[in-house]
């Protein structure tokens, strides 16, 4: 069976009978987290998931990875370099579009987000939340003239990002097909504090052949 981190504390400590080998697949995690938050609180509440966390490691019968990053940090973390594992890239398929379609994703989307026809689109597609640094995102494009920030996704963050903004940038929320994004946009960025692993938007930014501005947490896996 396969679970993922603290979600497979059942399996691992009352093994049903009908159950097998269990791997674990290991990705964001909570010692990750607790290091890139800045609230002594969050910090403090991540300590037990740790522990947990650490327990399910032990118990499996081996580990999943998505990056030869994430292998490293787990091992030497939590002290597993004897626990069998496996390293299992993780892609996206590159995505076809004709000129047309591009040339009327960009005309279409400037126009319902009232965004000038010559101006740069900056997208962010994924969770409004501390560890993704969008702060960071917004701060950077404030400096760069004619920068629209186009942001997907929903958060606890939300509130806070939407008050330190320009006037440039859009929320959007949740959007189901983000394909017209995509397309319109002239770079995609993440600057995550930590990632734990693949970022997927970035895979999916990187198959519609966009400029990646992300930090060395967010490319551990492209």
């Amino acid at each position: 069976i396969h679970v993922n981190q603290v979600s497979g504390l059942f399996f691992v400590l009352l093994r049903p009978r009908n159950i097998g080998r269990i791997l674990v697949s290991v990705h964001n995690t909570n010692d990750q987290m607790a290091k890139a938050t800045t609230s002594p609180i969050k910090r403090l509440a991540y300590q037990p998931l740790i522990f947990l966390e650490s327990l399910v490691y032990r118990r499996s019968d081996g580990l999943l990875f998505h990056t030869e990053y994430e292998k490293k940090y787990a091992l030497a973390t939590y002290g597993l370099k004897r626990k069998p594992y496996a390293v299992v890239p993780v892609g996206a398929p590159r995505v076809s579009y004709t000129p047309e379609e591009h040339t009327r994703a960009r005309y279409t989307v400037r126009q319902q987000l009232s965004i000038p026809k010559r101006a740069k689109i900056a997208l962010y597609v994924g969770r409004l939340v501390e560890r993704k640094n969008i702060a960071g995102m917004l701060r950077a494009a404030g400096r760069i003239t004619n920068c629209y920030p186009v942001i997907i996704g929903q958060g606890s963050e939300r509130g806070h990002l939407e008050k330190i903004a320009s006037a440039n940038a859009r929320f959007l929320g949740y959007v189901s097909d983000p394909r017209d994004y995509f397309l319109a946009a002239d770079v995609f960025v993440t600057i995550s504090k930590a990632e734990g692993g693949v970022a997927l938007s970035v895979l999916e930014a990187a198959a519609y052949g966009l400029p990646l501005g992300v930090s060395r947490e967010a490319d551990s896996g492209v």
